[in-house]
């Protein structure tokens, strides 16, 4: 669902708005707009690492299962 573009909390830290219009409507839509891309952003690397170490985790346990049956045949092949 698309959020309606609301103007960003002011923040003291904040540069100021370029001298000629302070109180821009088109450019406060657009800084809004900016900071809704960089926290999707953020969230999609986020979720992508989650994904790399989710497969990263089930490599390791492929890995070990097959250490263990390769242990077991050699195991049986012995009795």
């Amino acid at each position: 669902m698309i959020q309606p573009v609301t103007a960003p909390a002011v923040d003291a830290g904040a540069p100021a708005d370029p001298p000629g219009n302070p109180e821009d409507p088109t450019a406060a839509a657009m800084r809004s707009l900016a900071l809704q891309r960089a926290k999707f952003d953020m969230e999609v690397e986020e979720r992508a690492e989650m994904e790399r170490e989710a497969d990263a985790l089930r490599d390791l346990m492929l890995a070990q299962l097959k250490s263990e049956d390769q242990y077991l045949h050699k195991w049986i092949e012995m009795i």
